[in-house]
C-alpha cells in the first residue's frame, strides 16, 4: 500500500487506467487496493472530464500517513540492502534489464 501511496502521492489525478499501468497491476487488482485506501480516508477516486476515467488523489490523512511511513520504508530499504548485500543490487539490476527488453518487445508487437 505504501508504494501506491507513493504513486498517488507523485502523480495527484492520475487516472486509475494511468496508475495501473505505472504500478505493472490490471484495473480489477489497482481498484481493489484503492478502495482500501479510500476506505481509510487515504485517497479519494473523483470522475474525471470524461466521465468513465476516475482520477486519484490523496486526501490530507494519505499525505500524513505518507509522511509518517517515509522513513519506517527507507529505514526497511537500508535494513534489506544491508542483509542482501550487493546481491539485491546485482538482482534489482537485472530485473530493470528484463522489465525493459519486455517492454521494447511489447511495443515492437503492437
Amino acid at each position: 500500500m505504501f508504494r501506491l501511496l507513493r504513486n498517488v502521492a507523485d502523480a495527484p489525478g492520475i487516472t486509475i487506467t494511468e496508475l495501473a499501468s505505472q504500478l505493472g497491476l490490471d484495473r480489477s487488482t489497482l481498484g481493489r487496493n484503492l478502495r482500501l485506501l479510500e476506505r481509510r480516508g487515504f485517497a479519494k477516486i473523483s470522475v474525471g472530464k470524461d466521465e468513465r476515467a476516475r482520477g486519484v488523489i490523496l486526501t490530507a490523512a494519505g499525505q500524513k500517513a505518507l509522511r509518517a511511513g517515509t522513513p519506517l520504508w527507507n529505514e526497511a530499504q537500508a535494513n534489506l540492502g544491508d542483509l542482501m548485500g550487493t546481491e539485491v543490487d546485482n538482482l534489482l539490476a537485472m530485473l530493470r534489464k528484463l522489465t525493459e527488453a519486455t517492454s521494447e518487445e511489447s511495443t515492437n508487437f503492437t
